[in-house]
């Protein structure tokens, strides 16, 4: 009778089936929460773009007591590697036209898809 030392080839194929297996269900999850990460990365950048770029409105309202007279049509700001687009947009808010309603808009692309941040301040010209 003839004792059998190591594995056959059938036995060491069905191991490294059911190791990709389990490799690839770890995996996955994985990836998700890495592109997860990035997007919110990319979220706080724009955000942050944005405060910055209201408060110099803001900051320069206050100060010069006037909004420019034209809000630019599309403005890309940088951060790191990934570049923004950025809008803004004011309309009077009461009758003296002393106070106004910013609005601005951002935008980025991840992948394929475009995203969007959106905010609202006041500025006052007093």
């Amino acid at each position: 009778m003839q004792t059998q030392k190591g594995m056959t080839l059938f036995e060491v194929l069905v191991a490294v089936v059911i190791l990709s297996g389990g490799l690839l269900m770890v995996y996955r999850p994985f990836l998700s929460c890495l592109a997860a990460v990035y997007e919110s990365e990319y979220r706080i950048q724009a955000n942050r773009l944005i405060r910055n770029e209201l408060w110099l409105l803001q900051e320069t309202a206050s100060r010069t007591h006037k909004l420019p007279l034209e809000a630019p049509s599309l403005k890309t700001l940088t951060s790191g590697n990934r570049a923004y687009e950025y809008s803004v947009s004011w309309k009077p808010f009461d009758v003296d036209k002393r106070l106004y309603k910013v609005h601005a808009a951002i935008s980025w692309k991840t992948g394929a898809r475009k995203r969007m941040l959106y905010r609202s301040v006041y500025a006052d010209t007093f």
